[in-house]
Parts: structure tokens; C-alpha cells; sequence
């Protein structure tokens, strides 16, 4: 903790001491998020083997504000999303303030259970299914490499798309990239990487139409802690 102090200190004693920097620190940011931070962290996803375009990218005010503009911007009121039955309180919080019917599908030490998944897309298809693979809030089950493949194949097969909470995931550079079919590969899976500082981001597919990307800014960007440097 006091080395992150210290550092932390150490980048606000510079800004403060940068007259420009601290102009672009108290301004207004782009909808979207500094083309310098897009940047950097498209080229840390491509590093851990899960290349993303910075154009992809949506800056966020935290995770809870990804998974609220992811939401917005790709649901509509009345629509059904599926998560796992235990699953984070703050998207059921976010569903029902966007007005969306959530169901629960099982899970199991493996995470969540993909034939009851594809029962119920039998029956009717989610619009979105919402999951945390790297260790699911609140009993810390972590999906399995089938089961991703297995999300990603009813993913193609029910145009659905996929909200991947990634605040678990912990990369070691000594990590084997993920799998490709998980869950780039999915025609619809944004993603709402680790929070830091009570910043987050979202990302869209390089194949998701750009009329999607923009509506994540045009629908959600006059929400309230938007402009955070």
C-alpha cells in the first residue's frame, strides 16, 4: 500500500508541477476517454494475447458504470438477460434500473451450467448474458475452459451477446494468452476490464458494427461521473 502511495503521490506531484498536464486534468474528457489511455490500454491487451483497437474502448468511471452503460446501451426496457444464479449484486441493481427481466441459470464449481443455458435459449434467447469467468462473485467458481468455448458457440448460434466482468482477471506475464474462442471471437461480447482508482472500461469486438460502438457514448454519455480525467 505504501508504494501505490507513493506512486500515486509521485503522479499528482508531476501533474501539479506540468501546467499542461493539469489543463487536461480539470477539463472536460472526451466521451469516450483519452486517446492516450485508449491507447495504452489497447496495447496491454494485445500483450496478454486479446488485441483490441483503442477505437473499441469506452473509458468508464469504474466497473459498476461499465456494466450500467453496457446495459443501456444494448438492451431495451422489457428484454431478458441471463447471469449465474449467485451472481453480482451490482448488475442485478443496474437490470432493474435499465427495466430488464434477469434469469438465473445454475451453476456449479465449473461456473455456469451451459446445457441449462441452452435450454433455456431453446425456449427463448437472451438479448445478454452476463458473466464473471475468472472468479464469480460471491462463491468464486471460476469457468472452465470448455464452458467458455461452450458460451462463445451459443453466442454465434443465438446472437446473443455477451458482458464479460473482468475484475478478477490477474494476468502474469508468464500467462498463456486466453483462448481464441474466448470470448474475442464471439460476434457480441463486450467486456468491462479490472477497475483501478474508480476507473474502468468497456470494449466492443473489432466485427461489432461502429452504430453500436457509438450508441455505448451517444445513449449513456451524459450520465454522471462521465468526465473523469
Amino acid at each position: 500500500m505504501r508504494c501505490a502511495a507513493s506512486l500515486l503521490g509521485q503522479a499528482l506531484a508531476g501533474i501539479a508541477e506540468d501546467r499542461a498536464a493539469l489543463e487536461r486534468a480539470v477539463a472536460y474528457q472526451p466521451e469516450r476517454g483519452l486517446a492516450g489511455h485508449r491507447e495504452r490500454l489497447a496495447a496491454w491487451m494485445t500483450r496478454l494475447g486479446m488485441p483490441v483497437a483503442p477505437e473499441a474502448f469506452v473509458i468508464t468511471a469504474g466497473g459498476q458504470h461499465g456494466i450500467d452503460l453496457t446495459l443501456r446501451a444494448l438492451t431495451r426496457p422489457g428484454e431478458r438477460i441471463a447471469a449465474d444464479a449467485l451472481t453480482y449484486p451490482g448488475l442485478i441493481g443496474a437490470a432493474r434500473q435499465a427495466h430488464l427481466k434477469t434469469l438465473a441459470v445454475p451453476l456449479d464449481d465449473a461456473g455456469m451450467d451451459m446445457e441449462a443455458l441452452a435450454r433455456l435459449c431453446a425456449q427463448q434467447p437472451p438479448r445478454l448474458v452476463y458473466v464473471t469467468p475468472d472468479q464469480n462473485n460471491p462463491t468464486g467458481a471460476v469457468l472452465s475452459e470448455d464452458r467458455r468455448e461452450r458460451l462463445a458457440a451459443l453466442a454465434r448460434q443465438h446472437e446473443f451477446w455477451i458482458l464479460e466482468d473482468g475484475v478478477q482477471y490477474l494476468p502474469e506475464a508468464s500467462a498463456a494468452p486466453r483462448s481464441s474462442g474466448w470470448p474475442r471471437s464471439a460476434p457480441c461480447s463486450p467486456s468491462a476490464p479490472p477497475r483501478c482508482w474508480r476507473a474502468g472500461c468497456a470494449s466492443a469486438p473489432c466485427g461489432c458494427p461502429r452504430r453500436c460502438r457509438s450508441r455505448w457514448v451517444r445513449r449513456c454519455a451524459p450520465r454522471a461521473g462521465w468526465c473523469r480525467p
